[in-house]
């Protein structure tokens, strides 16, 4: 009988939300005319079991509208389970690329970004 591990199904479940939410963060922005490229590569990862490496190139000209956005975190127990780096260190490190990328593409210099966490509740 074939068994799958728990760690697959994780990764299934979260980057569904990753893309969902990157998804409509982009398609939002298409109201403005705006062309966005993305480019997503993964790859298995030869030395972890079931483990895959996901690269996503994002590429587009910045709006010239300021750009209002809410991030919203997951900061649940299930963000503290695993080993080292944890899931919710990939969560930082991608919120502090995304609001660095906002801010470097700013040309009218009156984007802004909220951030919204959640666990139970928000």
């Amino acid at each position: 009988m074939k068994r799958f591990l728990q760690l697959r199904n994780i990764l299934n479940e979260r980057s569904g939300k990753v893309f969902f939410v990157l998804f409509f963060l982009f398609s939002a922005s298409s109201l403005f005319a705006q062309e966005i490229v993305v480019n997503r590569t993964v790859t298995e990862n030869p030395t972890v079991c079931n483990q895959y490496d996901v690269e996503l190139e994002i590429t587009g000209d910045p709006s010239a509208a300021p750009s209002d956005v809410v991030l919203v975190i997951d900061r649940s127990g299930s963000m503290d389970d695993g080993p080292f780096p944890e899931p919710i260190d990939h969560a930082k490190d991608a919120a502090i690329d995304f609001v660095n990328n906002l801010f470097n593409n700013n040309p009218t210099g009156m984007n802004r970004v909220a951030i919204v966490s959640y666990a139970a509740s928000a």
